[in-house]
């Protein structure tokens, strides 16, 4: 089965803080498999001419796509001349509008800091960049606690595979690790944002277990999206009281006031960290990681702003704490998946996942204070 990766390029040169855009095409080894449709409408804001491009290095998809060019009428006179005298158009035009977006972004953020109990920060994707190294640093710490169980426990090992063995296995993984390339390189690439890239690993999860893989029959499909809408619907309505207790929360100004009264107590940053630490890690107990963000998030961060602490590094430490509270019970996620895997019962995992919980909580500290 052949897949591809369809895109648009209508904003490519509306790139913001000096970034530099990133074609799906440049992506290496998708070269056969993406296709780029552009449309004179949408890049130029011309509505209603219907003028466009398809873009491809695939030679089968692109004479396919002129033969049936061809059946076709032509596209409006009009629209043609329109669009050829937007294509034309000067660099001049695009650095404006950049600057004009820019200026307005700016001044709405000026705006909202300005408010009182409010802070939103310039984004730009830091957050994401940021979580880069600690993460390599956390695969390392739990690759390294694995290894020393493993020679420690003397753990049976599997016959070394031989290159044609390493070779098949990858071609036959190569499509599930395509969702890892398009999710992270279209977030990184600002293709897409951590949103739109949640729709899309859905779709292309869908397509691999169904259609790729055969691990799922279509007429499962119905039962997966029940069981999906029920979770769904749990997570939703926890979401939506969180949502209220936030803004209870800012409107009643209940986090300024413990900002000033932790201040005032004279707890620095280091016993702040600490106290949030500890808090994150009890509510990870009994709370799954969007209602801790949307309920401690408005709590702790404008403490964490008033004493100066980053907070792309605030954020860290979040995610951090939410992680370690995937991996125990009574709401850890990853046990139940575990379980479901291994068959083996949450109590039983529970005793065997400490050396790397353990491994975790040294990683936490390392993030809090180094």
């Amino acid at each position: 089965m052949i897949c591809f990766f369809f895109c648009d390029e209508a904003y490519r040169d509306f790139c913001y803080d000096g970034g530099n855009f990133i074609s799906p095409m440049q992506l290496e080894g998708l070269d056969e498999h993406v296709i780029v449709i552009d449309t004179i409408s949408k890049r130029y804001s011309a509505c209603g001419a219907r003028l466009g491009a398809l873009i491809t290095r695939n030679k089968e998809v692109l004479a396919t796509a002129i033969k049936f060019g061809q059946a076709r009428l032509c596209p409006p006179l009009v629209a043609q001349i329109a669009g050829e005298a937007a294509v034309d158009t000067p660099d001049s035009y695009f650095e404006n509008v950049i600057a004009e977006y820019t200026s307005r972004r700016n001044t709405i953020i000026k705006l909202l800091n300005k408010m009182e109990g409010v802070y939103c920060p310039n984004p730009g994707g830091a957050l994401f960049i940021a979580g880069v190294v600690p993460g390599l640093v956390l695969a390392t710490m739990l690759g390294l606690t694995t290894w020393y169980l493993a020679r420690k426990n003397d753990y049976p090992r599997q016959p070394k595979a031989t290159w044609s063995e390493r070779l098949t296995a990858f071609r036959e993984s190569i499509w599930g690790l395509l969702l890892i390339v398009i999710v992270m390189g279209g977030i990184y690439s600002g293709m897409f944002t951590p949103t739109e890239a949640a729709a899309v690993s859905a779709v292309w999860a869908f397509i691999a277990a169904v259609f790729i893989y055969k691990d799922l029959r279509l007429k499962d499909v119905p039962r997966v999206l029940l069981a999906s809408a029920n979770m769904s619907a749990m997570l939703l309505y926890i979401i939506t009281n969180a949502v209220l207790f936030s803004f209870l929360m800012t409107h009643e100004n209940i986090p300024q006031m413990m900002a000033d009264a932790m201040i005032g107590t004279g707890v620095g940053t280091i016993g702040f960290l600490v106290i949030a630490n500890v808090l994150l890690l009890v509510a990870g107990n009994f709370m799954e990681p969007s209602s801790i963000v949307l309920i401690l998030a408005p709590i702790l961060f404008p403490i964490a702003i008033k004493l100066g602490i980053d907070p792309v590094h605030f954020g860290i430490l979040m995610v951090v704490n939410m992680e370690i509270g995937m991996c125990h019970p009574p709401v850890g996620l990853n046990l139940y998946v575990a379980s479901g895997i291994t068959k083996m019962g949450i109590t039983e995992l529970t005793v065997a996942v400490w050396p790397w919980l353990v491994t975790m909580l040294v990683f936490l500290a390392l993030v809090t204070y180094w």
